[in-house]
């Protein structure tokens, strides 16, 4: 039986984006049961109590009571403490982190989320533009194997970066089984209007408020559109670097009562 390492760490500091799609996977791939799994926190306040689950025998937990922000720099400058030391037998360790234990004879997978940072890095904060390209080459260095998340990655990754084609599998993400048609549609209708005052057909736009997904390129467009058309524009995301010119965009063109 193939013994899977895999990296839980998002669940406890990763984004929120990462850690849903953690947690959505792993949930998933415990169906194969001809596998065995060892789920990996890194977590010295041992916050995973929130997170576990009856499991079955074919799959394990383990806490490492290390602080994640001591591992890091430790990983990077002495790839140390690698992953046989934690299990002394794995053949497969998938990562969806930037940082994880680096290898020494197991087969390492590792997710590639985007590269917007290295596409478009005026698009993204230095800042973080720094830190984001860092964690790309940790990766690099240590993972055998890339999934990137969609086939644009992919071409990202081969044009931009310069990785072999055949180093990368393409796994776009899935949709959680809460996200359904919903039958009453009526029903819909009228929390949306209570809820968000949406009484009228609208564009979706779901993901971050930031530079990089061309917030103010939509709101531009819609601008230009909301003469010809009655429709909403429904940004639907967590606040980044648009936040507020978007909010100054929407005040100055009188878009507020289109714009949610």
């Amino acid at each position: 039986m193939k013994k899977i390492a895999i990296d839980m760490s998002p669940l406890v500091h990763g984004s929120r984006a990462v850690s849903h799609c953690t947690a959505c996977m792993v949930s998933e791939l415990l169906k194969y049961k001809d596998m065995e799994f060892n789920l990996l926190y890194f977590d010295y306040k041992r916050q995973t109590q929130k997170y576990l689950r009856p499991l079955e025998n074919h799959a394990t937990e383990k806490v490492i009571p290390v602080p994640y922000r001591l591992l890091i720099p430790a990983w990077k400058r002495l790839s140390w403490p690698y992953l046989e030391m934690i299990l002394p037998r794995c053949d497969l360790l998938y990562a969806n982190e930037f940082y994880f234990p680096p290898a020494k004879n197991s087969l390492v997978l590792a997710t590639i989320h985007g590269l917007a940072f290295r596409v478009i890095p005026e698009k993204i904060p230095p800042q973080i533009a720094q830190s984001l390209d860092k964690g790309l080459s940790f990766i690099l260095k240590h993972a055998d194997y890339l999934i990137a998340v969609s086939e644009n990655t992919k071409k990202e990754l081969v044009n931009h970066v310069g990785i072999a084609p055949e180093r990368i599998y393409v796994v776009t993400h899935g949709v959680n089984k809460r996200f359904r048609r919903q039958k009453n549609q009526q029903e819909v209708r009228t929390r949306l209007i209570n809820t968000y005052n949406l009484d009228r057909p609208y564009i979706l736009y779901v993901g971050t408020i930031g530079i990089h997904k061309n917030i103010m390129g939509i709101l531009s467009a819609f601008r230009t559109l909301s003469n010809k058309t009655s429709h909403h524009l429904v940004l639907a995301g967590p606040p980044d670097s648009a936040w507020n010119a978007a909010l100054q965009f929407v005040a100055e063109h009188n878009m507020s009562d289109r714009v949610h």
